[in-house]
């Protein structure tokens, strides 16, 4: 009779209990502790473990914020700036989107439908009719069309006098709803009765509300983007009950600000005063614990080291001080340090006045600043920020003050909506702006390179493809000056008097049609003068992008805007242009 056989469960059984090897028995432990005696394990220091300490200091605040750069005798109008609430990056870096001269078209559209909705919402669907003629999207103009990419030509003819203009829209209910010393209002067009008036006007400003809070831009002329560099620069000032204190960034350009970027500038005044001092005293007890990183020499004999970092096999030079001295520290003293873990506020300049630290003996130490302490390099200071010293013991405050900015910590960044190439032309004896993206008014990048090469073939291929077809050569023909591509615009040399530096100023170069090259992203606008100093073009050159940011805060909120980077270029380029040459008539040389 056939049988099957199976199983549930396939495994070993030990029959012994394993407690016998978990216990990893010696047979010699006399031995093991000779070897440690050997090496030293026992020996013990005659100093006493830290194993509390006592720090106190203060901390004052952001109070406000100046974009630009300052004057020379270090003043500047200054706007209030809370870091508790506000990111330092977004307010130095964002730009007008939402409310510039030429806003986006398709986020123009969206709120426009949104308003609607907030109408309904309200119980003021009637009136949404009257709101779209009010404010309908006007049919771009035959001058328009021409001058607009071909993504945003489709787009505006094909929502042209169907829907609602947001943007329009919006820059009438900021005047209305937030008039300087009235009541909010309505717009007199279209025309709302009274009983109606409550249920608009709450649509209207829930609908402003939403509308700004989509993208963070400048209030006012608060930009601190500065063309003549490139570059953002701005100021923060720290009011004290003795004085003010001016952190000055005159050059910011990577998207990181760390506290390294920061300066002390005195004199300066950015007008804060003593009433707006914002002090938080520093009083904490923190246990200290041991200094560890990778490669760390173990302190017990019978330890397996960290394989990851081989100090062994670091070879310095003889002259290389800093590399013996980190070696040395690594290597033999690194198990002698203490971390104390103080959280500082954020936007804040801190300043440690006492560190008491009590030892396993009971005993108190006090431990001053380094430079406080004497010897011959008691002037040398680390972690401090640049320009104090007398600069803030003059404004009562100590010099071994350290600055925690408020800066974001990882942020998204999109891919660039415009950029820009700085180089220079040797053979031209030139510096050229090469726009290759700019951003369209329907918010998609243009690439301007690639809009040229499709407008104009490689000449070389239609000589060749003429010569096979057996066409007789075209006639030689003079050429006054070679075509530069449209997206490359001259930066020409120039300077106002003999002793004022040389600044390069936008030019341009006619076309064979009577078109030339110009430039039609923000930051070489034709609108905006540009007078960018000669050494922000340097041979190596320079790009220049801007790009979408998102982020959070501390505190969840989110934050978008717009902002420019600039970092080195890839060295010189060519833009082909020459005068007086002979060519072939089918080139376009």
């Amino acid at each position: 009779m056939p049988s099957v056989t199976t199983w549930t469960r396939i495994e070993p059984r030990n029959q012994n209990e394993i407690n016998v090897g978990l216990q990893a028995r010696v047979e010699d432990p006399l031995w093991l502790l000779a070897r440690q005696w050997q090496m030293g394990e026992f020996r013990a220091e005659d100093a006493g473990t830290p194993v509390l300490a006592h720090v106190q200091g203060d901390a004052y605040g952001i109070a406000r914020l100046h974009s630009g750069r300052l004057s020379p005798m270090g003043s500047g109008a200054a706007r209030p700036f809370d870091s508790r609430v506000e990111p330092l990056e977004p307010a130095v870096e964002r730009d007008f989107v939402l409310r510039g001269p030429s806003p986006d078209l398709r986020f123009a559209v969206d709120a426009g439908r949104y308003f609607m909705r907030q109408l309904e919402l309200k119980g003021a669907a009637p009136y949404r009719g009257p709101y779209q003629q009010a404010y309908l999207l006007l049919a771009p103009t035959a001058e328009q069309l021409a001058s607009v990419d071909p993504a945003t030509r489709r787009f505006w003819t094909s929502v042209a006098a169907r829907v609602t203009d947001g943007a329009r829209l919006y820059a009438d209910l900021r005047v209305t709803l937030r008039p300087d010393g009235g009541s909010p209002a309505l717009p007199p067009i279209p025309v709302v009765p009274d009983a109606d008036q409550p249920k608009v006007l709450a649509a209207a400003l829930a609908w402003l509300t939403w509308y700004e809070a989509q993208v963070s831009e400048p209030q006012g002329n608060d930009i601190a983007w500065q063309n003549d560099r490139m570059e953002y620069a701005f100021s923060l000032s720290l009011p004290t009950p003795t004085g003010e204190i001016v952190l000055d960034v005159p050059e910011y350009t990577t998207g990181r600000i760390e506290w390294d970027t920061f300066s002390v500038r005195m004199p300066a005044v950015l007008g804060s005063s003593p009433g707006e001092t914002r002090r938080e005293a520093i009083s904490k007890k923190l246990i200290p614990a041991p200094a560890t990183y990778p490669g760390m020499p173990a302190d017990r004999w019978w330890e397996f080291e960290d394989a990851n970092v081989h100090f062994g096999a670091a070879t310095p030079g003889t002259e290389d001080l800093a590399s013996l001295v980190m070696l040395q520290f690594a290597l033999i003293y690194g198990n002698d340090w203490f971390v104390l873990p103080l959280e500082l506020p954020v936007g804040s300049l801190c300043s440690l006045a006492v560190i008491v630290v009590t030892d396993s003996f009971g005993g108190a130490k006090y431990i001053r600043p380094f430079e406080k302490a004497g010897g011959i390099n008691a002037g040398w200071r680390l972690w401090t920020t640049s320009g104090s010293g007398a600069a803030l013991d003059a404004a009562g405050f100590r010099a071994d003050a350290v600055f925690v900015p408020p800066s974001l910590g990882p942020v998204l960044q999109g891919s660039p909506v415009e950029e820009v190439l700085l180089l220079r032309d040797e053979m031209a004896n030139l510096a050229w702006g090469v726009e290759h993206i700019f951003e369209g008014r329907a918010g998609v990048p243009v690439n301007r390179r690639d809009a040229w090469d499709n407008a104009h073939p490689d000449p070389q291929q239609a000589t060749a493809a003429a010569a096979a077809a057996g066409a007789p050569p075209a006639p030689a023909i003079y050429r006054f000056a070679t075509e530069v591509p449209d997206y490359w615009i001259p930066l020409v040399p120039a300077r106002d008097s003999i002793t004022a530096p040389i600044h390069l100023r936008r030019g341009t170069i006619p076309g064979p049609e009577g078109s030339g090259s110009v430039a039609k992203g923000r930051l070489l606008s034709a609108g905006v003068a540009l007078a960018l100093f000669d050494e922000e073009v340097p041979r190596a050159g320079a790009r220049v992008t801007r790009n979408w940011q998102y982020a959070r805060w501390i505190d969840g909120s989110r934050h978008l805007w717009i902002g420019t980077r600039k970092e080195p270029g890839r060295g010189e380029g060519s833009s082909g242009l020459r005068f007086d040459t002979i060519a072939n008539g089918t080139i376009r040389a």
